[in-house]
């Protein structure tokens, strides 16, 4: 009887919520046993004495601008990114060009998307057309995303991808219910933003810098309380990504109604205390150090259910649009390469508990989307997706080091602390042909949605 073909031995664990040192043996791709460090076997041997061995991340919000924007990102050099930042598994968002509105579109990115990969992926459709919901269920989407914006953000986001009516929400709502679906939302409210962002049209960034940083969260708050109302009413599961602050009273109130509500906040690496230093390179992440405070208790608390990227590559010529300006200017950065690794670095620092980082990081995005069977732990059946850290080591993020096809990043020569020494996708290392499709197992992604939340 053949025994395991690669051991992972010695380093430190976090095994059912605690840490200790152990073995991690992996036959086929997954492994099929943690045990006392010293009792391990394996054809192959890695040794992780003084390690962190950790599960890849599982980051269900990233844009990969493929098909339609290939200056940007493709799905070759996003999936790099992530496994260059020990993000193993994505979720690409359906903003395309064209976008993924379709059954046809749907095949067609599963299919196109195979020999470049890097690491495994989901992906998410477009909420536009409520008729395609049960064909993008059979085909294993992990949810229809929702963007609540007007003709201001159509630009960015796809006219065709935009619902700004209450009416055409509440179908999509419903027929989402009936297929099983999760809706991601990204709220706004199209008629509030024409008001507060009128005088703002040919004006540059710094010009408004005032403006921008006492910009109005009233949009995303009424637009949380309509869409929670609404999936109340319907019975359908939201999932409210890159959450505002001032959003969190809304969901609590909504979870004790028995609405099935999950939220995810961007890493809200910087505030507006960084404003002057990084101008363009963040807009529109800018937040109140207040406002990044409680972003970060939230999700120390549990009260946020996962931490994603929001991967959003732009060429440099795109973000300084923004310093002429900004209404066309766009916003986001790229991430993939970086969010795990100054996840890691905000651990080593003390700001956050490591157990509780795997669980928004890994365990609650794998359990959301219905693959937490192989997905987000360090646990016998799971696939052997392993980060192995050095907790002592250090370095300095370069934009040169990094994989993503934008060639930039806000956070240049910013010293983090944990070095990450080897990826590990199914026990191998990434490459591309080697990520593959994941479809959720519907019953495990149901049951999360109806609140069974660690």
């Amino acid at each position: 009887m053949t025994g395991p073909d690669l051991l992972v031995a010695g380093g430190e664990v976090v095994v059912e919520g605690r840490r200790q040192r152990a073995d991690v043996e992996v036959t086929g791709g997954r492994i099929s046993g943690v045990v006392a460090a010293g009792t391990g076997r394996g054809a192959e041997r890695v040794d992780a004495a003084g390690l962190w061995v950790l599960p890849g991340m599982v980051d269900l919000h990233v844009h990969l601008r493929d098909p339609g924007a290939p200056h940007k990102e493709t799905f070759a050099t996003g999936t790099a990114a992530a496994a260059h930042g020990g993000v193993t598994t994505v979720a690409d968002m359906p903003n395309t060009v064209p976008p993924l509105l379709t059954a046809d579109d749907f095949a067609r990115k599963v299919v196109a998307a195979a020999p470049q990969a890097s690491v495994d992926h989901l992906l998410w459709a477009g909420a536009a057309r409520p008729a395609e919901f049960p064909a993008f269920a059979d085909q294993g989407a992990l949810g229809v995303k929702v963007f609540l914006a007007g003709p201001e953000q159509g630009r960015q986001y796809g006219s065709d991808l935009s619902i700004g009516d209450d009416g055409r929400l509440l179908e999509v709502l419903a027929a989402a219910r009936d297929c099983g679906l999760p809706v991601a939302v990204h709220l706004a409210n199209p008629a509030i933003e024409r008001v507060w962002r009128a005088s703002w049209r040919g004006r540059g960034l710094h010009e408004l810098r005032t403006q921008i940083i006492d910009e109005s969260r009233l949009d995303k708050v009424e637009a949380a309380g309509r869409v929670l109302l609404l999936a109340e009413h319907t019975g359908a599961h939201v999932h409210l990504v890159h959450i505002s602050a001032a959003a969190l009273p809304l969901v609590a109130r909504a979870r004790a109604r028995g609405v099935r509500v999950t939220v995810e906040s961007f890493a809200p690496f910087t505030s507006t205390d960084d404003f002057d230093r990084l101008g363009v390179m963040v807009y529109d992440r800018y937040r109140r150090p207040d406002e990044v405070a409680e972003l970060w208790r939230a999700m120390a608390t549990g009260e946020i259910d996962t931490i994603a990227s929001d991967h959003a590559p732009h060429t440099w010529d795109e973000k300084l649009a923004g310093d002429r300006d900004v209404l066309t200017g766009a916003s986001g950065y790229p991430e993939l390469d970086t969010i795990y690794p100054m996840l890691i670095d905000r651990v080593l620092d003390g700001h956050l508990d490591l157990v509780r980082m795997l669980e928004i990081a890994a365990l609650r995005p794998a359990r959301l989307a219905g693959i937490a069977g192989r997905k987000g732990a360090v646990a016998v059946g799971r696939d052997a997706d392993l980060v192995l850290v050095d907790p002592r080591g250090s370095w300095t993020v370069r934009a040169a080091e990094c994989a993503s096809r934008a060639g930039w990043t806000p956070f240049e020569g910013r010293p983090l602390r944990g070095r990450i020494e080897q990826v590990l996708l199914r026990g191998r290392p990434p490459a591309p042909g080697r990520g593959t499709f994941l479809a959720p197992d519907r019953q495990e992604q149901a049951g999360n949605q109806r609140g069974e939340r660690s």
